[in-house]
């Protein structure tokens, strides 16, 4: 147990020096050795978090985590700092959009992506990247996990621990892995396959049909790569995602029905033609550090009005993972060709594309605002972020048969301060919106 207000260890649930409630981990920080040019993972109130777990030298705190860099991202990198290949024989690392180039950091801005047109960027992206190697980002990841082993052991006793407790009281045919072609869930799975060491276990991939093509390629490389794995796949056949945006409008805060109408709602069929009213126990990557609504569930979770989908209880192995514990595994597991190596996992980056909103109104300004973009009205359009105290979100919803997007701010009271038609915010590259407020709202994509 950990108290985050007094940085103190103790073996209760309520700090006995604060009063405070306790977390269930010892939160970890990663470090960084001159001499090895790598990240050392180290416990928050461990004695020798400032020395290198394989050289004994000197380490220096860098970031609470940090992700590997790959060659081929590496290079888009250097390309936008009109560097070609500079960082080629570099150590490589990031977190969100501050990178580390041998253990100093660098932050990319909304400048460095507006600096080229698409079309250039192709263009250098071919002609170097028949020059671009491998070979000290090899070295490196090798030294990582070699200075990080006792790391890795340790979330993967604890992990394989966790699960044969938690399947104690199910039989192997009543235990399901969430399975959805990202690395979290590649992750889960293998954990759970060797912790109960049986290949044969039940995976369900849930095809919501709003998938990337790379993400479905994988799913079904993954399926035959594991061939003892009994493979479903929930899918919606009867209705279109976009029809029903025409029909009722696209998914929204107020009304979510993308996910049971094309995720849960799938995967529940598939659970009561399978298992009718058997309980089941069911594995899925969710990890706490991902998001603030993420960090409020718990690491098991039975409770009917909380599980989505009824008669299971969902158990998730890698809670309390950081990122740069699952490339740890990832990496140190040899597992890196068998997720999707060609594109979400090989450049390191997340699988979904943004669009940039820059706000400027006459109240709090809260700068530079990411929210998830596609060319077509999907499910995650609508979205939260959080900057300068204050909530700020973009929305959707039909009004006079027109799918329109509407943008507000405030914690909790949804103040409306702009509305605009979908078709123009997908059809224009730099919209400016005026505000209720005044103020303006430049919308691109």
């Amino acid at each position: 147990m950990w108290c985050e207000k007094c940085k103190h260890e103790t073996n209760n649930g309520i700090c006995e020096l604060c009063g405070d409630n306790t977390e269930p981990v010892v939160p970890v920080e990663v470090y960084w050795c001159r001499h090895c040019n790598i990240p050392i993972i180290k416990y928050e109130n461990d004695l020798t978090k400032a020395q290198c777990s394989l050289c004994n030298n000197k380490t220096k705190y860098i970031a609470k985590d940090l992700r590997p860099v790959f060659p081929e991202e590496r290079l888009l990198l250097e390309l936008l700092l009109d560097k070609p290949l500079a960082f080629i024989n570099s150590s490589v690392w990031a977190n969100n959009n501050r990178y580390y180039i041998d253990g100093k950091s660098m932050t990319i801005t909304s400048k460095h992506y507006k600096k080229y047109s698409e079309e250039y960027i192709h263009k250098m992206l071919d002609e170097y990247t028949v020059k671009n190697s491998y070979d000290s980002f090899d070295k490196y990841i090798a030294l990582f996990v070699d200075a990080n082993r006792n790391r890795l052991n340790e979330i993967i006793s604890e992990a394989h621990e966790f699960i044969q407790k938690e399947s104690e009281k199910y039989s192997i045919t009543s235990i399901v892995i969430s399975f959805s072609g990202g690395k979290d869930s590649t992750v889960t799975a293998d954990l759970v396959v060797k912790a109960l060491s049986d290949p044969s276990i039940v995976h369900i991939f849930g095809n919501t049909t709003l998938e990337f093509p790379f993400t479905t390629e994988y799913a079904e490389r993954f399926r035959k790569n594991n061939p003892k794995a009994i493979f479903r796949i929930a899918l919606n056949r009867e209705q279109n995602f976009m029809k029903v945006c025409e029909d009722i409008g696209p998914p929204a805060r107020m009304m979510r029905w993308c996910c049971s109408m094309f995720k849960t709602g799938p995967i529940t069929r598939i659970l009561n033609r399978y298992y009718r009213d058997k309980n089941i126990l069911t594995f899925y990557g969710i990890r706490k550090c991902e998001s603030v609504s993420r960090s409020k569930y718990n690491r098991v979770e039975n409770n009917a009005e909380l599980v989505k989908i009824q008669k299971q209880k969902v158990a998730s192995p890698i809670f309390y993972w950081m990122d740069i514990d699952i490339w740890l595994y990832l990496l140190g597991e040899n597992k890196i060709q068998g997720v999707d190596s060609q594109n979400e996992l090989e450049f390191g980056i997340k699988s979904s594309s943004s669009v940039k909103l820059t706000f400027t109104t006459n109240e709090t300004t809260p700068g530079n605002l990411f929210f998830p973009y596609v060319k077509t009205p999907i499910e995650g359009f609508s979205d939260i972020v959080y900057n300068n105290g204050l909530e700020w979100g973009c929305d959707s919803y039909t009004e006079n048969n027109i799918i329109c997007t509407h943008f507000y701010k405030g914690v909790g009271t949804n103040v409306v301060i702009a509305a605009v038609s979908w078709q123009d915010c997908i059809t224009k590259t730099n919209l400016t919106i005026t505000t209720n407020g005044g103020g303006t709202i430049v919308y691109r994509n």
